[in-house]
């Protein structure tokens, strides 16, 4: 992968867990609560140092963005199991259509498990199971 497609990566990450959270803050309506609590500055607009200002408090908000989906990123190991827990779950409820759909498309299916996972059977979770969940 490539550095610049891992930066924009973590932007968009932070980008949107910002976005959300400040949906939620919105729609619990505590906009007023944190605005309120948030110092101002007063600068006239002649002043010089304004643009200044802005430009280091816009700097370090993408900086923000960028390192909330650094850490997102870097957390997500840990989230890792519960997050196969859920798959594991929505691939038993859906087997059904799920194997008639792979069963229709068997040869592309076949190429794609061979190239993969080196021709491992598919959808396996455990060596004590029964059986692959599809096939």
């Amino acid at each position: 992968m490539q550095i610049s497609s891992r930066f924009t990566e973590y932007g968009l990450t932070g980008g949107f867990f910002w976005i959300c959270q400040l949906i939620l803050i919105w729609s619990y309506g505590k906009t007023q609560t944190i605005l309120s609590s948030l110092p101002t500055v007063h600068l006239g607009p002649d002043q010089l140092g304004s643009t200044a200002i802005t430009s280091l408090v816009t700097a370090v908000a993408i900086i923000a963005v960028f390192v909330t989906g650094l850490l997102l990123d870097l957390l997500a190991v840990y989230f890792r199991r519960l997050e196969m827990g859920v798959f594991w779950k929505h691939m038993v409820r859906n087997r059904d259509w799920l194997s008639r759909l792979i069963t229709e498309h068997k040869s592309i299916v076949k190429a794609t498990t061979k190239t993969s996972n080196g021709g491992a059977t598919p959808f396996r979770r455990r060596r004590n199971d029964a059986g692959p969940l599809l096939g």
